[in-house]
């Protein structure tokens, strides 16, 4: 069995003031002891919305916005509001208010997010469900903290997921049940594919996206690695991040100028009878996109840097619409084929 489930997760900056960083897990099916819901669910949710939450994290300052005056006030757990920062004088003032699923504060803790946002849909996983979690937005705002972060308690949401997974795996009171566990990693630069755990000689090989026989889309070539603990998990992601492609731009310092997906397969075989077993297996893609970018900030003109950041905003623009897509009311085509990001 395996049921997809979509989840996302975005961030994004508003100018002199804090990052938002966008969080939406995905709804799980009912039937399997599984949350129904992360949040309080909406009488106007239906169909492939309620496949979607979005949560606001509001990060600290950074050093070069120290002293800049403050344009973000969480109104409640639900809305926030944003002062426009603008020259002209009429407009002096002006606030607009946006709803999300959930928002976080700056003093917001690593596990307290992952555990409301996060842990419910690892623990579908293991169900059988497929989901992803998705950090989403402008340059800078965080997005690899959240996924990624640091060690102890500012460990992000890869780390966690690991230790979640493995914890489970370990503590399943199913003695007939056995897992096998598998993960990979890659990153989609300028268009291109590459895997980021092939350190060998076909390293950098541009990888390309197929179709089976069922219609599933899968990346040829990818290295999948059997995993036994968390701290395997940790060791791939940790090889991975090295072979990333970032540079420093006015925006950020160590800008990641690829979008990069670490996915977590788990295979669960039940003994059903003598001689059958019950086999799910669940997927978990944990995607840091690239960060958007005004390129009249970024300092950047001509070269490399400026066909980064138009491949960046592309993708992320075909991304943008089929989210729109998926949780518009109504049937709409959904334009997965418009981006290597969006097709897999």
């Amino acid at each position: 069995m395996s049921v997809t489930r979509t989840s996302l997760l975005a961030s994004t900056t508003a100018k002199k003031g804090r990052q938002l960083c966008f969080e939406a897990p995905s709804l799980l099916g009912g039937g399997s002891g599984i949350a129904e819901s992360l949040f309080e669910s909406h009488p106007g949710d239906k169909g492939a919305a309620k496949n979607f939450k979005v949560v606001v994290r509001v990060r600290p300052n950074i050093e070069r916005e120290t002293g800049a005056a403050q344009c973000l006030q969480i109104q409640s757990n639900q809305v926030i509001a944003i002062s426009k920062p603008t020259s002209d004088e009429s407009d002096e003032g002006k606030t607009h208010s946006f709803p999300f699923d959930r928002i976080f504060d700056d003093a917001t803790p690593q596990a307290a997010l992952y555990d409301l946002c996060v842990k419910p849909v690892v623990l579908s996983i293991l169900e059988g469900y497929n989901g992803s979690i998705i950090a989403y937005g402008q340059t800078g705002t965080g997005k690899t903290f959240t996924i990624e972060g640091d060690e102890g308690e500012a460990r992000g949401i890869i780390p966690r997921t690991s230790e979640e997974i493995f914890a489970y795996i370990e503590n399943a009171t199913l003695t007939q049940s056995k897992f096998l566990v598998r993960a990979s990693f890659l990153q989609i630069y300028n268009e291109t594919i590459t895997d980021l755990l092939d350190v060998g000689k076909g390293a950098k090989k541009h990888l390309h996206i197929r179709e089976d026989v069922s219609g599933g889309v899968y990346v040829d070539g990818l290295t999948e690695h059997i995993v036994k603990g968390s701290s395997e998990i940790l060791e791939l992601l940790r090889l991975g991040s090295t072979m990333r492609t970032t540079a420093s731009t006015n925006m950020n310092r160590e800008s990641s100028r690829s979008h990069a997906v670490f996915t977590v397969i788990v295979e669960r075989s039940e003994k059903s009878g003598e001689d059958a077993a019950t086999v799910t297996i669940g997927k978990l893609n944990l995607v840091d996109l690239a960060g958007s970018e005004r390129i009249r900030n970024t300092g950047v003109s001509a070269g490399v840097r400026l066909d980064e950041m138009k491949n960046i905003n592309k993708s992320l623009s075909a991304f943008g619409k089929v989210i729109l897509a998926l949780t518009s009311p109504g049937n709409h085509h959904v334009p997965y084929r418009d981006s290597k990001l969006t097709r897999i």
